[in-house]
């Protein structure tokens, strides 16, 4: 059970645009509840197995309009990570993920961080997609503001060759794709913004991986609007 007896929002406009008249000091009361299966052979550089991960997080409050500072949401997130045996000991790694947010009550609030953020390294808000800026994917404006939405869809495919077991390197290359909507009813799989790249992982025992990776973003958006590709760097720290 988590409970949260006053919660404030500073400094957000500048990345985080939520709906006019949203609440930045608001309440939460909630149950988050988190299912996890790892069967994968080996932590640094698995060679088979899968990792699945089920997550369900209920927020809720007085329904009424004299409340409508309370979050009320239900948040529901899917991942699955597959990792499968290739030629001269390379490997082939998928990661899927889905997550969906639904309001509950006439009087719902959900609070601009619990939405779901993409683009950049994934090491802040956002979830991963490399080849563009840290969560810009999704719905835009001519300043390139983060929006956020309440439905994401993301699938990263990577071939990984072992340079070094000790200690342990590897480079990959990778393709992926994926997308933010402001509504669940907006899904649409035609829509995923797309990139690829290269990128190199060096394991650190006690600090984790250090990596790099040069993406290059195919959908990205510049100041007017326009669709083009574009290459971004994005460093990787302490992070499996």
């Amino acid at each position: 059970l988590e409970y949260s007896d006053d919660v404030q929002l500073q400094n957000f406009s500048s990345f985080y645009v939520g709906d006019e008249g949203d609440p930045t000091d608001f309440k939460s009361i909630g149950v988050l509840q988190v299912f996890t299966r790892d069967s994968r052979n080996r932590p640094e550089f698995p060679t088979q197995g899968s990792v699945l991960s089920l997550s369900n997080d209920i927020r809720w409050g007085p329904n009424s309009e004299n409340d409508v500072n309370y979050e009320k949401y239900i948040k529901n997130e899917a991942s699955l990570e597959w990792f499968v045996p290739a030629v001269f000991g390379s490997v082939f790694y998928n990661r899927t993920k889905a997550g969906i947010i639904n309001e509950l009550g006439d009087y719902s609030f959900v609070s601009r961080p619990e939405n779901f953020y993409l683009g950049g390294n994934g090491l802040g808000i956002a979830e991963a997609l490399r080849g563009y800026d840290d969560g810009v994917v999704g719905r835009r404006d001519n300043l390139q503001l983060a929006y956020g939405g309440r439905a994401l869809f993301l699938s990263s495919f990577e071939w990984r060759f072992q340079i070094a077991p000790n200690p342990t390197i590897y480079g990959l290359l990778f393709a992926e794709a994926g997308n933010v909507w402001r509504s669940p009813y907006e899904f649409d799989l035609g829509t995923l913004s797309r990139s690829a790249g290269l990128g190199v992982r060096l394991f650190m025992p006690m600090i984790g991986l250090i990596g790099v990776d040069f993406g290059y973003g195919f959908d990205n958006y510049n100041a007017l609007g326009q669709k083009g590709g574009k290459w971004q760097i994005h460093f990787q720290f302490g992070k499996f």
